[in-house]
């Protein structure tokens, strides 16, 4: 894309963001570099949709190298532009994203923030799109251990056939509640199951 010149520059972008997903996925870091000359190309380029800007990578990734701030802020922003655009699906999107970053930074209630602002987006949508071990985590930090019981059980259910990755958030969920409830054989088993489907994805 680089020998074509300004034609490929949407190719480009794209192949930039996915390198940074694939180095992401691979352990190797957040490659920022990479992201700020994906951002450069946006100035040239027409984005169809907010979601696949370097700004959304940044705030979704930087949370898995403990960047809370970065991560935070580059999703405030990008669910000012999906607001501006009118864009639900995508304003859903990022308030999930936000979710799990609180969650992760430790506050909880804006965490809960997030998730009541994300069901309130979705709700013409005909799926869950919360994300659903961000709600069950919220659900343990409250001592409500059977009702994450009961989400994970309905979105993330425990049967042959389902993706590695359904399959690692609902064994992680189960490990977690199984921890809690003082049942450490079951929780391990989980935990184990979990590393499994981790390994089948390549994580």
């Amino acid at each position: 894309a680089e020998q074509a010149g300004p034609a490929a520059d949407t190719s480009l972008h794209r192949a930039l963001i996915n390198l940074v997903i694939v180095k992401a996925n691979a352990a190797q870091g957040l490659d920022v570099s990479l992201l700020d000359r994906a951002e450069q190309l946006e100035d040239r380029i027409q984005l169809s949709r907010v979601h696949d800007s370097a700004e959304v990578c940044r705030g979704l990734w930087s949370r898995y190298v403990e960047d809370i701030d970065t991560s935070r802020a580059a999703l405030d922003r990008s669910i000012e532009r999906a607001r501006d655009a009118g864009d639900d699906f995508g304003l859903a999107t990022f308030l999930s994203y936000l979710a799990a970053t609180e969650e992760l930074a430790g506050d909880f209630q804006a965490a809960r923030e997030a998730l009541v602002a994300t069901a309130a987006a979705a709700a013409w949508l005909d799926m869950p799109l919360l994300p659903l071990v961000t709600r069950c985590n919220l659900l343990i930090a409250d001592g409500d251990l059977d009702g994450a019981q009961v989400v994970a059980d309905q979105y993330l259910p425990d049967s042959p056939g389902r993706r590695a990755g359904s399959q690692f958030r609902g064994n992680l969920v189960r490990g977690r509640i199984s921890a809690w409830r003082g049942d450490s054989t079951a929780a391990a088993g989980y935990f184990e199951a979990a590393g499994r489907s981790a390994d089948e994805s390549g994580w």
